[in-house]
């Protein structure tokens, strides 16, 4: 069996102590094995810094805390040191439902002319009640210009892109 391509979660963190285990416990629990992830602490003062250390320690993943510097300079930081073929994009408020990597890297294993792949994904409040279920007028395919004319919009955090894809059209504006 051919060897499962790499994908680079990138976790960017901010002040999110209260959600960032569950977080980080969803990405490690995937059904999918081939993972690089990789936390940056984006200069958070609520003791999110100490529990990320822990959880780095037990799970073995790359983390690291810095000062402030905002999210673009966070994720633009974050794709110089990752070497996945893939890319996601997880916010420390955000879980990952166990399934996502692996049926996100099929569907782009089987269609080497997309550049990204997006999923359904269920918003939640605080105490765990759905909110809302579904992307709203959801396209597949050729979906810029859709995207474009804000006919609807995608959450990073149900994105894959290829790596490949930032070498093409650049990585995040900073300003």
């Amino acid at each position: 069996m051919d060897k499962l391509p790499l994908v680079s979660v990138i976790v960017p963190s901010y002040n999110h102590h209260q959600y960032i285990g569950k977080c980080i416990d969803a990405i490690i629990q995937q059904s999918y094995t081939n993972i690089e992830l990789l936390v940056i602490d984006d200069g958070s003062s609520d003791g999110s810094e100490k529990l990320l250390q822990e959880l780095a320690n037990q799970y073995d993943f790359k983390f690291i805390h810095r000062p402030n510097k905002g999210l673009c300079a966070t994720l633009n930081e974050a794709l110089t040191m990752i070497n996945g073929k893939y890319v996601c994009l997880c916010a420390s408020d955000d879980i990952y439902d166990k399934e996502k990597i692996s049926k996100e890297v099929e569907f782009l294993e089987a269609n080497p002319s997309y550049g990204m792949s997006y999923g359904k994904l269920i918003q939640f409040d605080e105490t765990g009640k759905t909110i809302k279920r579904e992307i709203k007028n959801a396209k597949s395919g050729w979906i810029f210009d859709n995207l474009l004319m804000v006919d609807f919009s995608i959450l990073a955090v149900s994105t894959m892109i290829r790596k490949e894809v930032y070498a093409t059209v650049g990585n995040y504006d900073e300003s």
